[in-house]
């Protein structure tokens, strides 16, 4: 399951909580406890919103299409793709850039609010590896004998 309850975690736990307890309904749907109890009460919200409206009480569907995450809830990226590019060129831009730490670079090109990890991981999904060690190591005494 992913970060988020899809429609479908959603429809299923619903539908369970119609016939077992909420913790029991939560673990059938492979829902945390917390994540099902705000399900529950958006859904029961919903139902409010009807019985005051008049109308005839909602189906899991409906109660489904009306329990949705809000929109531009996420974090903004903190490093943009126009980004990741122009970092690219700046590790690549020579032999002494290809040879520094990709953190080094991205200082050095302004990006101090940017973790190491996350440069290493945007830019290695873009297809850029660390350069080959080519240079062979001498023997230990240990390996001559």
């Amino acid at each position: 399951m992913g970060k988020h309850a899809t429609d479908v975690d959603k429809a299923v736990f619903l539908t369970y909580l119609l016939y077992v307890y909420q913790a029991e309904a939560a673990r059938r749907a492979g829902l945390a406890k917390s994540t099902a109890t705000d399900i529950k009460n958006a859904a029961a919200d919903v139902q409010i919103r009807y019985d005051e409206e008049g109308l005839n009480p909602p189906s899991i569907q409906e109660q489904v299409e009306q329990i949705k995450r809000k929109e531009g809830s996420k974090r903004p990226k903190k490093i943009t793709d126009k980004e990741v590019i122009k970092l690219i060129k700046a590790c690549t831009l020579n032999k002494t850039q290809r040879k520094k730490f990709w953190h080094i670079v991205s200082k050095e090109e302004g990006f101090f609010d940017v973790h190491r990890r996350t440069i290493k991981k945007k830019l290695r999904a873009r297809g850029l590896r660390r350069r080959k060690s080519t240079k062979k190591l001498g023997l230990t005494e240990i390996q001559k004998a």
